[in-house]
């Protein structure tokens, strides 16, 4: 037995179909290039807010011993050692190490940011200004 189409008869045709997996397929690519760039900008929010975290620990560093740290492994202690850091938060969003210059009367914070390049504090890494010991 054949089955008979019946004008009138509704369902797709290849052409619809196609049309519409592109569709879908042009939202799905949208939506999933938003949802990255939303991504990296909250990493970098989070690295500089961590920058800030550290510059506040370095300033009671500073306020406890009189001057800024060698490095900031000086910071990181367990309680009623003094510590003033967690290990874990010596590293930015993008896991690199925060990066930490001492002179004679200032220091420098940065992270190296997406690339996860240190370019010395330029191009897409993220910085705090160099701070004058008081």
């Amino acid at each position: 037995m054949r089955k008979r189409w019946i004008r009138g008869e509704s369902g797709m045709t290849l052409v619809e179909i196609m049309i519409v997996v592109i569709l879908i397929g042009v939202v799905s690519v949208t939506l999933f290039s938003g949802i990255k760039k939303m991504a990296a900008s909250a990493k970098i929010k989070t690295a500089k807010n961590q920058l800030k975290v550290i510059e506040n620990a370095l300033m009671l560093y500073e306020s406890d011993h009189g001057s800024y740290p060698a490095s900031l492994d000086e910071l990181v202690g367990s309680e009623g050692e003094g510590g003033y850091l967690d290990e874990k938060q010596l590293k930015d969003p993008f896991g690199r190490p925060i990066l930490y210059e001492r002179t004679e009367d200032s220091y420098r914070l940065w992270s190296s940011g997406p690339n996860k390049v240190d370019d010395g504090g330029s191009k897409d890494d993220i910085t705090l200004e160099e701070k004058k010991a008081e």
